[in-house]
């Protein structure tokens, strides 16, 4: 079950006929909305407590929260219904191309939504499946939705409600040791303890744009040449 769910959500049907299966994935690279991460005991062995800064209410969001959901929902408009209803995409993927887009959904397309859908609802490991199931039977027309799965309304507001609540934090934690205020910018030392010096993503004042291995490699460059001139028996590296 886990290999299908992989094969459906980010596998495309190569198949010479359909249904053919294009994931998307939209995410937001600089979000206003700021969390915080705090120890949950003395034992750094046990997982701090993180908060993503988000709430499951959408009356609970903060104004950035709140923010950073609009512009979702704007690339979701724009990325995901405005090609699939504007474009040649459909009629790419092998739907038949005399479907005008302005009436109920073809048989095929409904079929392929059952079929999908069906096999989604059985996913026990996939934590929103019930909520899609739920929600792609409700909508088999071009003029209030799009046939996506989960299907996506054409109103504003619906589709704000379909965006919050399947919509989740991905992130690489940081920022916990910024540079500047807990380690030394120039050479990464922290600030007041002799030979220790930290050389992960903490040190970062902001989150990287984009993926940060880059950026933590390079991290690890300027503590390099920060500790070439420490004598090794003077520190230890951990862990």
């Amino acid at each position: 079950k886990e290999m299908f769910a992989g094969l459906l959500f980010y596998g495309i049907n190569r198949k010479k006929e359909p249904p053919h299966l294009f994931p998307f994935y939209i995410a937001q690279r600089r979000p206003l909305t700021r969390g915080h991460i705090s120890l949950s005991s003395s034992d750094f062995n046990d997982p701090p407590f993180v908060d993503d800064g988000w709430s499951k209410k959408y009356e609970d969001l903060s104004t950035n929260a709140k923010h950073d959901l609009e512009t979702i929902v704007d690339a979701v408009q724009d990325t995901l219904i405005g090609v699939i209803k504007n474009t040649s995409f459909m009629e790419r993927m092998g739907y038949d191309p005399s479907d005008n887009r302005t009436v109920v959904f073809s048989e095929q397309i409904k079929q392929v939504l059952m079929l999908v859908g069906s096999s989604v609802q059985d996913l026990e490991q996939c934590s929103f499946s019930s909520i899609a199931f739920e929600q792609n039977t409700k909508c088999t027309s071009w003029d209030d939705c799009v046939p996506t799965f989960p299907q996506l309304p054409i109103d504003r507001d619906e589709l704000r409600a379909v965006v919050f609540d399947l919509m989740g934090s991905s992130f690489h934690m940081s920022g916990t040791c910024k540079a500047g205020d807990v380690v030394e910018k120039e050479t990464l030392a922290v600030k007041g303890v002799q030979g220790l010096y930290i050389s992960d993503l903490s040190v970062l004042s902001q989150p990287a744009d984009m993926h940060p291995m880059m950026t933590a490699m390079s991290l690890g460059i300027v503590i390099g040449n920060s500790t070439l001139s420490v004598p090794s028996g003077s520190h230890e590296t951990f862990p």
